[in-house]
């Protein structure tokens, strides 16, 4: 869950020392210990600097009378640059959005409780904890169309519901989708299932939620953001534009084509199309788990399958 997990998961607590701690005393420290690297300072409370082995060293003794000169001073005084500082409340994803913006070469940086000392982590733990929650994903996604499967997802719901942050969620169906694939191949079904998820993706970025592919023609979408039913149209929108590119120019004259149904018999199937069902965001906080709000999902597509056409139905149902 790269997304949603917090930096406090990497956070080390290093006893910090105050600011007014004279530089000798932090000479000491480093020797006494040969492996602490990083010194968190602090002033009332709050973080203000990071005293990095290295740095320190290289400053203090980079003239003879190093020590004469700053060894009585305050370690506060021997802080020049400002570390990085995040809230523990922040995403992983976040802090490394803000850190690669930055474009700065920190080894480590803070991180705080409403601006109170919290713990400090590195870069590399950072990457870390990314690299794994990426091999997470890539064991979990769909080897088609590499989105992440139920079990992510499912894990998302339940994290957004322990933390009571609002969401909808959305269930995307295809619509004629098998008499599709027995008309053009599966190939051609495969070719459909990526153009969805392209579609799914490019409306939903990391900040306005999640995309899942469940399986089959199923996707789940967590909407994160309020403007939810807009996307969803969005989608819907775009989705349609599309389809006449997957048909031949008399199936799309035709607005579909003729093919057996599962009993065998002729019938007309028309142009492929989404269902999806919506569980508003005021239904989802009342529920329990992500098994309640599957269940409503389900019962809001089987609705949306009424319509003809691209439609979306919302499961306002109250727990």
């Amino acid at each position: 869950m790269l997304n949603s997990k917090k930096v406090e998961v990497i956070a080390n607590f290093i006893t910090p020392i105050s600011a007014r701690i004279s530089v000798n005393s932090v000479l000491e420290l480093f020797q006494q210990d040969d492996n602490l690297n990083l010194i968190p300072v602090i002033e009332e409370g709050i973080a203000i600097g990071l005293i990095v082995r290295e740095k320190f060293f290289s400053k203090l003794f980079s003239s003879r009378y190093g020590i004469e000169l700053y060894g009585k001073q305050p370690i506060k005084a021997f802080i020049k640059d400002t570390p990085f500082s995040f809230d523990r409340n922040l995403t992983i994803q976040q802090v490394s959005k803000q850190l690669t913006t930055a474009m700065r070469s920190d080894q480590a940086f803070l991180i705080t409780d409403n601006g109170a000392y919290f713990g400090i982590a590195t870069i590399l733990n950072l990457l870390e904890e990314i690299t794994q929650q990426q091999i997470l994903s890539a064991k979990q996604a769909n080897p088609l169309t590499l989105l992440p499967g139920s079990v992510y997802i499912n894990e998302c719901i339940n994290h957004l519901l322990s933390e009571q942050q609002s969401f909808c969620v959305g269930y995307f169906d295809l619509d004629n989708f098998k008499p599709y694939n027995d008309m053009y191949g599966y190939s051609a079904g495969d070719n459909i299932i990526k153009a969805v998820a392209d579609t799914l993706t490019k409306h939903i970025p990391p900040e306005s939620g999640y995309v899942g592919h469940i399986g089959g023609d199923d996707f789940i979408v967590i909407f994160t953001t309020e403007d939810w039913l807009i996307e969803c149209q969005n989608i819907l929108a775009d989705f349609e534009k599309q389809v006449p590119g997957f048909y031949q120019a008399e199936h799309v004259q035709a607005g579909g084509f003729y093919c057996d149904d599962r009993q065998g018999k002729k019938q007309f199937f028309s142009l492929l199309s989404l269902s999806v069902g919506l569980v508003d965001a005021e239904t989802t906080s009342q529920c329990c788990s992500h098994v309640d709000i599957a269940d409503l999902a389900s019962e809001a597509k089987k609705q949306a399958k009424k319509f003809t056409g691209n439609s979306y139905f919302i499961n306002r149902r109250k727990q």
